[in-house]
């Protein structure tokens, strides 16, 4: 008879002693009587935590396979895939932000301070952000390339577009995330953005209904600033914008967590270079 505090010491026993004993039906008995309404945790069986009330016998085929009961595959998603660059040491833009309307946003790093930097100065750095986001596919991104080359002009001046159009999205979402009022300008132009975005949309019929797309979207160098604009209107006249957080480094991301308790943009970076520090400050503080 077990008790319940011992059972996973006595399942890594049963594995440690070969993999015969995987297919041996365990009996796990909760032994320690239980209050009316209360619930005791007996053991991780194949990786589901189970609660019983009062004295349970229950018999389970015990399956182990030799990997950690904690995986990091829900964090996989702070790891995008990024293309890779000639020059090892090339400083990457941030994708923190889970979203691409607060992704864009974080190509301002550390706003409001001395270290603030500019990840967009180049439609190429434009380019490789929307691609790298996967706002658009990788033949779009070729094509988009090639034009970008053959009309150089056109290209610098959607950089200056790309940057107008960040800070006019990031005062809104300021503004709608500590309830102040909007300016015009801002409305204004975000307006006129949405309106150059909308003369480009074109409507079809194919063979499952009625469908939006975009006319010669590989041959217009603002493709990439139609699509941010479309999905960023319409995502902060949804209600998810209620869940826009801003982490102590300055970046913007979406907090969906049940519990609304996410306090970084990035766990395996920015987290843990926060985590360090203060475990550094307790030890010099004793």
């Amino acid at each position: 008879m077990l008790k319940p505090f011992s059972i996973r010491k006595q399942v890594k026993m049963w594995y440690a002693q070969g993999p015969q004993h995987s297919e041996w039906a365990k009996k796990v008995v909760c032994s320690r009587p239980l209050a009316f309404g209360n619930t005791q945790k007996c053991g991780m069986l194949n990786g589901f935590s189970l609660r019983f009330f009062g004295v349970i016998s229950i018999q389970f085929p015990f399956q182990f396979k030799k990997t950690n009961m904690i995986t990091n595959n829900h964090l996989n998603r702070f790891i995008p895939p990024r293309i890779l660059r000639h020059d090892p040491n090339f400083d990457y833009c941030p994708l923190d932000g889970d979203i691409p309307l607060l992704q864009f946003i974080n190509t301002f790093s550390k706003r409001g301070t001395l270290q603030a930097k500019n990840y967009l100065t180049t439609y190429d750095d434009l380019l490789t952000w929307s691609y790298e986001v996967r706002l658009i596919e990788e033949d779009t991104y070729n094509i988009l390339e090639l034009e970008s080359r053959c009309y150089v002009k056109e290209a610098a001046s959607m950089v200056n577009r790309a940057i107008l159009l960040r800070s006019n999205l990031f005062l809104l979402v300021d503004c709608l995330m500590h309830d102040e009022p909007v300016g015009d300008g801002v409305i204004e132009e975000l307006n006129e953005a949405n309106d150059d975005a909308n003369k480009h949309v074109s409507y079809a019929i194919t063979p499952y209904g009625l469908m939006e797309g975009w006319r010669n979207p590989q041959e217009e160098l603002a493709f990439p600033l139609w699509l941010l604009t479309k999905s960023a209107l319409k995502f902060l006249t949804s209600p998810m914008v209620k869940y826009i957080k801003k982490c102590h480094c300055g970046h913007l991301y979406l907090d969906t967590t049940n519990g609304r308790n996410r306090r970084y943009c990035n766990p395996i970076t920015c987290g843990k270079v926060r985590r360090s520090k203060k475990f550094l400050e307790k030890l010099v503080l004793g």
